[in-house]
Order: C-alpha cells, then sequence, then structure tokens
C-alpha cells in the first residue's frame, strides 16, 4: 500500500477580521486557507498548492498532496491576530486522501471594567477552528472531497459563539488543467445577542492550467472565484513561476465585490524547496485596511 502522510504547521498573522463581517455573516475567519503558498496568489492555487491544507480550503485539494511534513513561524503584527495553525493530509493508497487541521487565533488584549467603571483585569479574544475530512478518486481524473470545521469565537469573558460548517467539492484534474467546483461553509445560523448572523456559505469555484512545464521552468495560473449566498462575491487571479522545482515567485490579486468579508488587495511571495524541505511566504498588501502588511510564512519537510 502506497502510504504518505503530510503534516504541516504555521504561524499566520494579520488577519484581523470582525466577528461577523458585512452582509450578516459570522465565522469568516473558518474559511482561511492558512497556506502560504496560496495566501500569496491571493486565495488562488489552492487545489495545486495548498494541497496540505484542504482540511481549510479545498476539500479535494488533498487528493494531490506531495506529502510530507513541516513546520513554521511567521513574523508579527501588533494590530492584527495572531494565528498558529497545523494541518496534515495522509495518502492511503493512490485514490484515498485523509486530511485534519487546526488554526488557533488571538487578538489585542484590553482592558476589562466592572459596571460601576472599575478595571477588573484584562482578557485575550481568540478564535478556533478544527477541521477534519476525506477525498477519493472516483476516477483517474475525477474526484470528490468533503471536510466539516467547527469554529468558536470568544469575543469577551463568558461570550463565545460556536458553529458547525461543511464543504463538498468535485475536481478535476487531467493533463495540464486542474479545477473543481464545490459548496463551502454550510452550516446553521449563529446569534450575537438577539442578532442573527449566517455563515458564509458560498458556490466556490477553483481552477488552474499549467501554462509551462518543462524541466527547468514552470509556470501555472490560477484563479477562484467566490459567491456568497449573502450576495457578496470574490475572484481572486494568482500566478506561480518556478525554476528548477527549487525557487518560486507567487503573485495574485483578489477582486472583493460589496460585501465581501476579505478587502480587495494585491498578494505576492516566494517559496524554496531543496530536496524534501520546503518554505514558503507570503506578503499581501491592502491599503487602508486592517490587512495590510499581513505576512505568512512556512517551513516543511516532506517524506
Amino acid at each position: 500500500m502506497n502510504f504518505k502522510i503530510c503534516i504541516l504547521a504555521s504561524l499566520l498573522c494579520a488577519l484581523p477580521f470582525k466577528a461577523a463581517a458585512q452582509g450578516g455573516e459570522a465565522m469568516t475567519f473558518a474559511t482561511f486557507p492558512h497556506s502560504a503558498a496560496t495566501e500569496a496568489q491571493a486565495g488562488a492555487g489552492a487545489l495545486l498548492s495548498g494541497s496540505a491544507w484542504s482540511a481549510f480550503a479545498n476539500p479535494a485539494a488533498g487528493l494531490y498532496s506531495r506529502g510530507g511534513a513541516a513546520a513554521s513561524i511567521d513574523s508579527k503584527n501588533a494590530s492584527s491576530y495572531l494565528y498558529t495553525n497545523a494541518a496534515a493530509v495522509v495518502k492511503l493508497g493512490k485514490r484515498i486522501s485523509v486530511q485534519a487541521g487546526f488554526s488557533k487565533g488571538f487578538g489585542k488584549e484590553y482592558d476589562v471594567y466592572t459596571s460601576p467603571g472599575k478595571p477588573s483585569g484584562t482578557f485575550t479574544p481568540s478564535q478556533m477552528t478544527a477541521g477534519f475530512g476525506a477525498g477519493f478518486l472516483l476516477t483517474e481524473a475525477i474526484g470528490i472531497g468533503a471536510n466539516v470545521r467547527i469554529a468558536q469565537e470568544t469575543l469577551a469573558p463568558e461570550v463565545a459563539h460556536q458553529a458547525t460548517s461543511a464543504d463538498v467539492a468535485v475536481s478535476y484534474c487531467r493533463g495540464i488543467i486542474a479545477a473543481s467546483a464545490g459548496v463551502y461553509s454550510l452550516g446553521s445560523s449563529i446569534y450575537y445577542g438577539n442578532t442573527e448572523f449566517k455563515l458564509p456559505t458560498a458556490a466556490v469555484l477553483d481552477a488552474s492550467i499549467a501554462a509551462l512545464n518543462t524541466e527547468a521552468i514552470k509556470l501555472n495560473a490560477s484563479l477562484m472565484a467566490r459567491y456568497n449566498l449573502s450576495g457578496a462575491a470574490g475572484i481572486a487571479l494568482g500566478a506561480e513561476f518556478g525554476i528548477k522545482d527549487m525557487v518560486f515567485a507567487r503573485a495574485g490579486y483578489l477582486v472583493a465585490g460589496e460585501g465581501y468579508y476579505i478587502p480587495s488587495h494585491l498578494s505576492a511571495g516566494l517559496g524554496l524547496k531543496f530536496k524534501k524541505i520546503t518554505a514558503d511566504f507570503a506578503f499581501l498588501t491592502a491599503s487602508g485596511t486592517p490587512l495590510d502588511g499581513s505576512f505568512t510564512a512556512g517551513l516543511g519537510i516532506a517524506f
């Protein structure tokens, strides 16, 4: 039996989004891909470059994992949440993948006061996401994947919310083309006080094409389109340029429609690979938004 295991860990910072985004959506942090290679392409390319993180992103991506293990750290951003993430994908034979992931993020500490206005201590808000799933190749080219994720957010002492969601996607990968279509973040509503907020349920399309694939040079172009049931939408275009399967340059741009929970932004990154060791970096810039200056880095080792 062909058995491959891939474990990744990363520290992701600078994604300081609100508990409920515009349009009445909540728990949007549970949709973050947590992959430096994908972040560098503004969210595109998850089917190819983010396979180890398939518990957080494309649930069919684990079917295309190269296998490996990794750990990573990342820069600080004092104005945002700081996330520590870990993910794994296991290949069982040629047709089955099993994935899991865990993410924990902490926001900025703030002072807590009693009702008369006297300080009673401090509190640090937090966000947690745990996910698991599996994929199966129906044919050599067509696969299907599904994830279940549990997200929890604690905004204040004794003020916590939890939600469970699911992703389902069908993938096609053959020759120079890789594509998938699915429905993500299916789940029930949650309530903040007396107000109902829905999860960011969406139809998502991922597509990549190997525009150039030689022993010396590789060029992949990718697209990610997401339409949330709230009516908000975003489209990301990304590219990855590889030299000798050792050095990778990546860039992407997300065009966000009105009410989309992530602002439009430009991203870029670098990947390095030496034998079975990989390192990926991503930098995001979105002037005038809390996302500006975000940085993600991951270090991996495959076996």
